[in-house]
């Protein structure tokens, strides 16, 4: 099932002895248009009275709705076919001395995981695999990419041959930079949802490889230079500075928490994050994941607890949801239908005075400008809604208080809301701090 919607369904004034059918068939649409196209669909149903259906009909069609869910698959068949990538391209990977695998995000349905391992066992690339790929826990993914590539003498040492790109365009701002770094560099995507992906206009192949398809690879030729190496040692030194800048800060930052929730979090939950600053700390300070769901990357704060219910709902997994402070302000309203998750719930609040993003912008400087129209601070008492919805409520100011952060579903009896205040100015300095040390 998918997690949220993206195509717009306009149902006019209906005459009662059809509406039933069609709100059977707008259902079907949204779902076959969220998964085949992979994003969202909304579902706009304006009844006029006294066309609105009776409650029998209603309960009749949700439970029919509830089981093409259970049992949907896409409205296109599933494919199977063995892709041979052409002597053109079996020529390009051969003749690389340092390819690079790189995998945007991508939605259960999108993704091409299994094809980018492949590839990059076999070539002994390095992976880079963002939050979201859903790219499993894998010895040569490279972890701190987001700290070190923001630096371009680490840039320049590490520029690939050649790069075999997956999923998504990526959205964190150390592959942006790098990408464009790299234009120039002969990049390979392969596409599983026939969209344009390419922000920085590098991409020179587009091969079509859908998720059911296997990928031929006789043609390559193993390789085991060093070039993978130089990864990896760039990998360990920044996991050493990452680990005593959190060690070395007293006050509690972001950068604290999604380094606890990374290290605390098993493979049974999803973890939901935010947009803005959190996919990009998940990068920074967090641990690869196959669980990650993001929404879009860097961008927009709508709908994010929404997504994570959806989530909790379709696949029947515990599910935590970081978000920011405005970005939980903004889709507060989705509280109400937490209780139709149906699993344990958390929300983990990081609560550093407003849209601490921005801090990256020139505009930070002006200050008479900078904090009442770009960051916005807030002062609502997060504890009352929290309270208000019937859902447990912490609170953590220090790092000592990250320990009691527990991800113990037996010990969840109901929605958590857990509020961790962080030291916004601290946190944007270690994160200046590892980008430019690196």
């Amino acid at each position: 099932m998918p997690y949220f919607f993206m195509k717009w369904v306009n149902l006019q004034m209906l005459h009662a002895i059809v509406i039933e059918d069609r709100i059977r068939f707008a259902a079907r649409q949204a779902v076959s248009e969220s998964v085949d196209k992979g994003g969202a669909a909304h579902l706009n149903l304006p009844f006029r009275k006294p066309l609105g259906p009776s409650q029998e009909s209603l309960n009749q069609v949700k439970s029919e709705f509830e089981q093409q869910i259970s049992e949907f698959t896409p409205s296109q068949p599933v494919r199977t076919r063995s892709v041979s990538p052409s002597k053109e391209i079996s020529d390009l990977v051969n003749s690389s001395g340092r390819p690079l695998v790189i995998a945007g995000p991508a939605n259960r349905h999108h993704s091409n995981s299994t094809a980018a391992l492949q590839l990059a066992d076999l070539l002994h690339a390095p992976l880079i695999a963002e939050p979201g790929s859903r790219i499993p826990h894998y010895r040569q993914r490279v972890r701190r990419f987001e700290q070190f590539l923001r630096n371009k003498t680490v840039r320049h040492r590490l520029r690939p041959d050649l790069i075999l790109r997956f999923g998504d365009q990526p959205f964190t701002k150390s592959m942006l930079m790098a990408l464009k770094d790299w234009s120039d560099v002969t990049t390979l995507h392969f596409d599983a949802r026939n969209s344009w992906q390419d922000h920085e206009m590098s991409v020179d192949v587009k091969i079509d490889l859908a998720p059911g398809d296997t990928l031929i690879t006789d043609a390559f030729e193993p390789k085991t230079d060093d070039y993978l190496d130089l990864w990896s040692a760039a990998d360990a030194d920044s996991s050493n500075k990452l680990q005593n800048k959190l060690e070395r800060e007293s006050s509690l930052t972001d950068g604290h928490v999604f380094h606890h929730i990374s290290n605390s979090l098993n493979a049974s939950w999803n973890l939901m994050v935010s947009n803005s600053l959190p996919p990009r700390d998940v990068a920074l300070f967090g641990h690869p994941a196959e669980n990650i769901i993001v929404n879009r990357g860097a961008a927009g704060i709508d709908g994010i607890i929404s997504t994570a219910i959806g989530a909790a709902r379709a696949t029947k997994a515990p599910t935590c949801c970081v978000v920011g402070d405005l970005a939980f302000l903004h889709d507060s309203n989705a509280l109400l239908s937490v209780r139709h998750a149906g699993t344990p719930f958390i929300i983990i609040v990081i609560n550093n005075g407003g849209g601490n993003i921005f801090r990256m912008l020139p505009v930070y400087h002006q200050t008479d400008t900078y904090q009442p129209y770009f960051e916005t601070p807030q002062d609502v008492d997060i504890e009352h809604i929290a309270k208000a919805h019937g859902f447990r409520y912490k609170q953590v100011q220090e790092k000592v208080g990250l320990r009691e952060i527990s991800f113990d579903e037996s010990r969840i009896e109901k929605p958590l809301i857990i509020e961790c205040i962080t030291n916004a100015d601290a946190g944007m300095a270690m994160r200046k701090q590892l980008w430019n040390e690196s």
